[in-house]
């Protein structure tokens, strides 16, 4: 009975596998195709739109630090460069016609500004081509002249006219109707255009506007090759029709002996539910298989046991939530290990004072702050406060700091910073947990600090003369809770003796026993009746404040931080962490 049975259930096996494998393979081969096409265009809008906000910014920069004027930004005047006598003549010596020498005719702006873009801009595009799909990513005027093209494209002339006019193509106008569109398109974000490249290659040219002082300057094109793609689908989709064919062939050898193998233990087991059905609890089933049937008959076993272990397990339940108290409490010396706890951030250096604590609510919190040297005349800070309480939040705001930390290279804007910390704690976030998060960076010569809100409490601004109020400018949506969200940057520019507080919401929520809050007012009001005590008496009294007010009832979070600006120092240890 049982040998016909599996038979059966071979057969029937064998033939739904089948169908699903075919059609699954299908599927796949069509998913993947549409996948990395999807994929192809969204790094190549990526590329677009990054490379055409960084140019952008370092053209706006160029105006900024007075190096070129507007006008001269903007004066599109081109002065044809000379080819040398040597090449032209090997060109002629070669047959090229005088009409197609202009496929490889040089320019340069009237406003000498090529050479300084060529330092400026070349490692960015050059940046880009890191990755293999891409052909080229170079910026270009609103009439595609390309001041500086990749490296690969900037190879000195030979005289080669086919060669040159391959690999030489910087500073050029190429005329052709794809080119002059995506410079010239100002609609949209991106403008996606399909042609094929003088060497014949079929291309994605991705574009989006450049944008100079809210004027369009040109445009950032970035060109994927869609042959390179198309070798790459096709070579999946040969090998995804080879692996299901031969995991079905498998399949059909597995299904036909694993079905023979399963059913023999399982007339063992009918028999020994037989005798438990009877009343036989003393029963041992042997269990002679690890599969559904094993664990069945591990089952009825296990059943018998629970009886005469239930006191046992009991007592080790009560030992192992003593236990699980005890490794909270190393977690949170863990976790508050990681904060930075030498103040001020550099003894003995002038130019800054800075204090911060953090008091969690349980065992281990979500709350977080850090600081440190970006370069030898910037100094970052940050706060921030994760969703919900105990492990996981501690978990998502130790991953949120090194985070912060390991994105917080120089130059880069904290409003790109916090994109990142964004884009990256989004990924896999099943939890849908996220951060309120304030990121700034303190020039130490100036005073200006540039800083971007993901979703936080407003800064308190406490000038030399006692005044305070709050950063109302800032804002922003919290960080993780969606990839792709745009972060707005904010300055600020601290005199000597101007301090900056920062906290996270356990401050101003903290309640008393009739769960009246703190408030935003009265956190004012206190900050400026402690002006003019040392940073760190102020935040030991506010906390003492706080833990007084709660009545030890502790709802939050509390941390609080607080700079204050003394003046331009010199000679700060480049790079320096306190953590």
């Amino acid at each position: 009975m049982f040998r016909k049975l599996s038979a059966k259930i071979s057969l029937a096996l064998i033939a739904v596998m089948s169908l699903l494998m075919a059609a699954f393979t299908i599927y796949l081969v069509k998913n993947r195709t549409m996948e990395t096409n999807r994929l192809i265009l969204e790094k190549g809008i990526a590329a677009s739109t990054v490379g055409a906000r960084i140019t952008g910014n370092m053209l706006d920069s160029i105006i900024d630090n007075g190096i070129f004027s507007i006008k001269e930004v903007f004066d599109r005047e081109l002065v044809p460069v000379e080819l040398p006598f040597t090449i032209t003549q090997k060109y002629r010596d070669a047959g090229v016609e005088p009409k197609d020498l202009s496929s490889v005719q040089k320019y340069h702006y009237a406003s000498g500004m090529d050479s300084y873009l060529e330092n400026l801009v070349l490692p960015v595009e050059d940046e880009f081509l890191k990755d293999p799909q891409f052909t080229y990513a170079v910026l270009v005027d609103i009439n595609d002249y390309p001041p500086v093209h990749n490296s690969i494209y900037n190879r000195p002339l030979t005289g080669d006219f086919g060669y040159d006019r391959l690999h030489n193509r910087t500073k050029r106008i190429f005329n052709d109707e794809v080119g002059i569109k995506a410079a010239s398109h100002a609609e949209n974000q991106y403008l996606l255009q399909t042609y094929r490249r003088d060497t014949g290659e079929l291309m994605w040219d991705i574009s989006s506007p450049v944008l100079v002082k809210g004027r369009q300057w040109g445009a950032f094109r970035a060109g994927l090759s869609m042959e390179k793609a198309e070798k790459a689908i096709s070579s999946l989709r040969n090998k995804l029709i080879l692996i299901m064919g031969f995991l079905l062939l498998i399949m059909v050898i597995v299904i036909d002996r694993v079905t023979v193998a399963m059913l023999k233990p399982l007339l063992a087991l009918h028999d020994g539910v037989a005798k438990v059905a009877k009343g036989d609890l003393s029963f041992h089933q042997a269990e002679v298989s690890s599969d559904e049937v094993g664990d069945l008959a591990k089952a009825f076993n296990k059943m018998t046991e629970n009886l005469k272990v239930y006191i046992k397990n009991l007592q080790e339940t009560t030992a192992a939530k003593e236990r699980i108290e005890s490794e909270l409490n190393i977690a949170r010396e863990i976790q508050l290990s990681i904060l930075p706890k030498i103040f001020p951030p550099f003894p003995g250096m002038p130019g800054l004072d800075l204090f911060a604590v953090l008091k969690s609510a349980r065992e281990v919190g979500g709350d977080l702050y850090d600081f440190f040297a970006m370069d030898d005349d910037h100094f970052c800070f940050v706060i921030g406060d994760v969703s919900g309480k105990g492990v996981p939040a501690s978990l998502f705001m130790a991953v949120t700091k090194t985070l912060f930390k390991a994105t917080a290279v120089k130059d880069t804007p904290p409003e790109v910073i916090l994109d990142k910390v964004n884009n990256e704690l989004s990924k896999g976030n099943e939890k849908a947990m996220f951060v309120t998060a304030f990121f700034a960076i303190l020039d130490t010569k100036t005073g200006v600090i540039e800083f971007s809100n993901g979703g936080h409490n407003l800064p308190v601004v406490i000038r030399k003369d006692g005044s305070a109020q709050y950063l109302w400018q800032t804002g922003g949506m919290v960080v993780g809770a969606m990839e792709g969200m745009k972060f707005e940057r904010g300055t600020l520019t601290l005199a000597p003796g101007d301090r900056f507080f920062l906290y996270t919401d356990g401050v101003t929520e903290a309640m008393d026993e009739n769960k009246v809050l703190f408030s935003d007012e009265r956190l004012l009001r206190e900050l400026k009746l402690l002006e003019g005590l040392p940073v760190k008496e102020v935040l030991n009294r506010l906390l003492a404040m706080l833990v007084e007010y709660s009545r030890g009832d502790q709802s939050d979070d509390i941390t609080m931080m607080l700079l204050e600006y003394q003046g331009p120092k010199q000679n700060w240890p480049s790079g320096e962490h306190s953590s």
